[in-house]
């Protein structure tokens, strides 16, 4: 029962040693090809244009208030009734008081 077990790690091992490898000569050549430094031109740079993000967009990337937080959670755990009631499965009411 070790044989098999120790031959399987060793080619656990031997497979986890060429991924470590590959991925560093890729990275490697990633490195080379695409992040190369600034080569001299003796000319003036063009201005670059940048995506910058407007307010809205940064706002909505805002974390919600505890209490929106907590309305959305029963809100997603309460279920409507056919009669238009609604139901909730656990005791949103116990926690407001």
């Amino acid at each position: 029962m070790i044989t098999p077990c120790c031959g399987d790690l060793r080619e656990l091992k031997g497979g986890h040693y060429h991924r470590i490898v590959e991925i560093t000569e890729n990275a490697g050549k990633c490195l080379l090809n695409e992040y190369m430094v600034d080569e001299p031109s003796c000319s003036t740079p063009t201005r670059r244009l940048f995506n910058l993000p407007n307010v809205s967009s940064i706002e909505e990337l805002r974390t919600p208030s505890f209490e929106e937080l907590l309305k959305a959670f029963w809100d997603a755990k309460s279920h409507k009734l056919a009669n238009g009631d609604v139901k909730h499965t656990g005791s949103y009411e116990a926690t407001q008081s």
